[in-house]
Formats: structure tokens, C-alpha cells, sequence
């Protein structure tokens, strides 16, 4: 398990803007802090263990995955509760939650400025065939009155060189994909893409209030 946490943290550390420590307790306030990036004045972020991560890994055979909080660095282990086709929900207890396809974020419930939707699936192609490009995407995010807030970015992807993932179940080889989208802002997401297109790992933003979230897959 600690070989796995390393290579966990090496995978993460690629996409740059990740801290070296490491996995949250399945307590539901701190992944509700972790994911809503509460926790400015905290001494220490929230981190899971080793042995927290063979548990959750033991307690069932559903898809897992590591969520970091980049802002604070704040981590949580996020279990999938529901498939649509290839669209996974990964919650927690209260059902706070990630839209996850094929790895990639397309929606969020329960956070606060949630993205509500997303149209990329031009983009998405891109990412999962691992191939340079360019496409339009529209994103819509809840304002602080709860009003949509629609945003249109032009982004184009970038194929790198080639990364070991080796994080809980998943052992695998991937991709490095990067996108870089401009429109009323802009950002940048980075994508460990495995052979047959599922993302392994990541680094997203999902809008202005959540801003970027760091997965990582642990079983799939």
C-alpha cells in the first residue's frame, strides 16, 4: 500500500499544483469542507491514511477516487453510488457530488457554485484519444444568487509524454493531455489518459467558486 501512495503522489505531482502529502477521513463535515474549500486558516489539511484507503478499498468492489482541494489541499475519498451509461456519480454520505466521465468532471451537486452542466463532448474526444486539437465548450456554474452563469471557452489540447499511475487498484501506464481554455477567463486542465481513454488522473477547474479540483482514480 505504501508503493501504491507513492506512485499516488508522484502521478499527482505531474500535473503541478499539488502538495506532497497525501489522501480524507470518510468523516462526512471533512469531505464537505474538502470539497467546498473551507478551510482557509486551517493549520493542516485534511489528509487520508494509508490504512483509511485499504479499508475503503476492502469495504467494497465500487469505483474509488482521491478528490484534493487545491486551494487548501484538503483530501477525500469519493465512492461511486450511481452509472448512466459512461457517466459515474461519486458521493459521499450526503450526497455532496462529482459528475465523473470516464474520469473527466461534468458536473457537480451539492458544493456550492456548482457546475451544473457542461457541453465538451468535442473536447472530450480529444483527451480520450489522446490527440492535439481544438474545440468550443460551454460551461454553466450556479452564481452566488443561484442563477445560471453560462460561460463559452475556446480550448485547445496539448498531447505530452507518457506517466506510471500506480494508486490503489490501478496500476496502468497513461498520457499526459493538457487543455487550455480561454473565454470570460481562462484555465487549464491536465489529464493522465490511459490506453483505452479513461482518465486516470487529473487536475480541473470546476468554476470560480470551487476553482481546481485534483482526482485521482483508485479503483475503476
Amino acid at each position: 500500500m505504501k508503493r501504491h501512495l507513492i506512485g499516488l503522489l508522484a502521478a499527482l505531482g505531474a500535473l503541478g499544483g499539488c502538495g506532497s502529502s497525501a489522501i480524507s477521513t470518510d468523516g462526512s463535515q471533512v469531505i464537505r469542507d474538502t470539497l467546498k474549500g473551507v478551510t482557509a486558516g486551517k493549520a493542516a489539511p485534511n489528509v487520508v491514511t494509508t490504512d483509511q484507503l485499504s479499508a475503503e478499498l476492502s469495504a467494497s468492489s465500487a469505483p474509488l477516487m482521491l478528490v484534493i482541494t487545491d486551494a487548501t489541499q484538503n483530501q477525500a475519498l469519493l465512492r461511486e453510488i450511481a452509472r448512466n451509461g459512461r457517466d459515474g456519480t461519486f458521493a459521499t454520505a450526503q450526497r455532496e457530488a462529482l459528475i465523473v466521465r470516464d474520469g473527466i468532471i461534468v458536473a457537480s451537486r451539492g458544493l456550492g457554485g456548482d457546475m451544473m452542466s457542461s457541453v465538451q463532448g468535442g473536447l472530450e474526444r480529444l483527451v480520450r484519444s489522446q490527440s492535439n486539437g481544438a474545440s468550443d465548450v460551454t460551461l454553466v456554474f450556479l452564481d452566488g444568487a443561484d442563477q445560471p452563469d453560462r460561460r463559452s471557452y475556446s480550448c485547445t489540447v496539448s498531447v505530452g509524454g507518457q506517466t506510471p499511475v500506480v494508486a490503489g487498484a490501478v496500476n496502468a501506464t497513461a498520457r499526459i493531455v493538457t487543455t487550455t481554455c480561454t473565454g470570460p477567463d481562462s484555465y487549464s486542465n491536465t489529464y493522465l489518459v490511459a490506453s483505452d481513454g479513461y482518465v486516470l488522473g487529473s487536475r480541473q477547474w470546476v468554476g470560480p467558486t470551487i476553482g481546481y479540483l485534483s482526482t485521482q482514480a483508485l479503483r475503476r
